[in-house]
């Protein structure tokens, strides 16, 4: 896959991404320009959706791997490149980034899986527009937090 500092990865379909918004297929490097080609990740020359050429599961580790090597195992999983396509609706995105918000504030939380989270939040986010939005980024900000009322 082709990036540069003008492309950034379309993380749920493989392929890659620009302003205006186009999307450049994984496999024969097509690129489209059209709405409903970038928001679907439809190649309309491989008349395919490139989150179908991506794997269904991630890759192992060998059986018998200790709880580390599993992790390490997924680590290198990803800096070769393997990535899921995440097909959610909005209140389950928006339920999905306030876990994740919660857990960004935890005391104990590495920088490294800081930024993972909040990298992979923003992807979410990104996705929202108006006041959805403007609430979600309010998400990171502790002072920001309203009292929960859990209904009855």
């Amino acid at each position: 896959m082709k990036t540069n500092e003008d492309h950034s990865t379309l993380e749920s379909t493989g392929a890659t991404i620009a302003a205006p918004l186009t999307i450049t297929c994984p496999i024969c490097g097509m690129t489209s320009a059209h709405p409903m080609d970038v928001r679907a990740g439809y190649c309309p020359n491989c008349h395919d959706f490139t989150s179908a050429r991506l794997p269904k599961t991630f890759p192992e580790a060998p059986p018998g791997a200790s709880d580390v090597e599993v992790v390490t195992a997924l680590g290198q999983a990803e800096r070769d490149g393997a990535r899921a396509p995440l097909l959610v609706g909005p209140f389950t995105a928006w339920v999905m980034i306030s876990t994740l918000q919660l857990a960004w504030r935890h005391p104990n939380l590495s920088e490294d899986m800081r930024g993972r989270i909040r990298r992979g939040a923003d992807q979410l986010i990104s996705l929202y527009a108006g006041r959805a939005r403007e609430l979600l980024e309010a998400g990171w900000d502790p002072t920001q937090d309203q009292p929960f009322q859990p209904r009855r």
